[in-house]
């Protein structure tokens, strides 16, 4: 059997998600119809349900985590045929903007602390991390500032 796991939800992902154009949120009770009549979703995949259902239960992580997230396209055959008048589109079209929102404000901390601390300690520190970071990625060698 199964283990029971506990699930701390995100209310502040519910908030955002509401806000963004997914208030019908919680009147889904998974009928699984916007999953059977998009034409995008995968056989193997309930995509949009299980969407739905992480960003009911306030699931972050795994929302973030899932690429089927970015599979939508908005054609709204979901919004259309759903019994509930529940809008999975706009819920779905939420997602990838917390996602931009997550990157775009790591990103601003990022730079803040390289701008504005040149000289420090730490700000080197990140420095040299994010160009090792992306040296490994690019395949491209940092250049030796070893003075020779």
């Amino acid at each position: 059997m199964a283990e029971a796991q506990l699930v701390q939800p995100d209310l502040d992902l519910i908030r955002r998600v509401r806000r963004r154009g997914g208030d019908t949120l919680k009147q889904c009770y998974q009928c699984a119809t916007c999953s059977v009549v998009c034409n995008l979703s995968p056989e193997d995949s309930p995509f949009p349900r299980k969407e739905m259902l992480w960003a009911g239960w306030g699931q972050r992580d795994r929302l973030l985590a899932d690429p089927d997230v970015w599979l939508c396209h908005q054609y709204n055959d979901c919004t259309t045929h759903c019994p509930r008048g529940v809008r999975p589109g706009d819920v779905l079209a939420a997602i990838p903007m917390l996602a931009y929102v997550n990157c775009f404000i790591h990103l601003v901390f990022v730079f803040f602390l390289l701008w504005y601390m040149p000289y420090s300690k730490f700000a080197r520190m990140i420095y040299r991390t994010l160009a090792i970071v992306y040296a490994r990625r690019s395949g491209v060698r940092p250049a030796d500032r070893s003075g020779s």
